[in-house]
């Protein structure tokens, strides 16, 4: 896929559209494998819901249903407060968001370049972020990297 890519940037991606429960993600997660990926899921906390006649059992209130587990920490800078700020505001901080998660990836992955291809590089970063205690932390330093630029340029 990416061999015969050349310098056409706007044309690798894929549209996923499927109902909910379908295997969007784990499509996604098996392509990571192959295909250098930057995942994160948007995916919101269940809310606590008490069952009628069992009246200590509650659902969970993480991100552990589902597949993958949901990146709270990227879907609360994304999406809370949009409809409070500017669309400028917004775009920037996605933008903001963007450079500083691919600054991180790119100096990680420097470290990386010990493969012999490219498919070796994709299956031990695929690896890396499917530890939700490695993938957490990178987008938590992402986010921090985030909000210093945010403040220094001053949106």
């Amino acid at each position: 896929m990416n061999a015969d890519r050349a310098c056409r940037i706007y044309d690798n991606f894929v549209p996923i559209v499927q109902s909910s429960g379908t295997g969007k993600s784990r499509i996604v997660d098996e392509a990571a494998k192959y295909i250098f990926t930057l995942p994160f899921n948007l995916r919101a906390a269940r809310p606590q819901v008490r069952f009628a006649n069992l009246h200590s059992l509650f659902l969970p209130t993480d991100n552990s249903q589902g597949f993958p587990s949901g990146n709270p920490e990227v879907r609360d800078l994304l999406i809370d407060d949009v409809n409070k700020e500017t669309s400028k505001v917004v775009q920037l901080r996605y933008l903001y968001f963007l450079v500083s998660l691919f600054t991180k990836v790119c100096n990680k992955i420097e470290d990386l370049l010990i493969f012999n291809c490219y498919e070796d590089l994709a299956q031990h970063w695929h690896g890396e972020l499917s530890d939700a205690t490695h993938r957490t932390a990178l987008y938590e330093d992402v986010i921090k990297v985030m909000v210093f630029l945010s403040y220094s340029i001053a949106i």
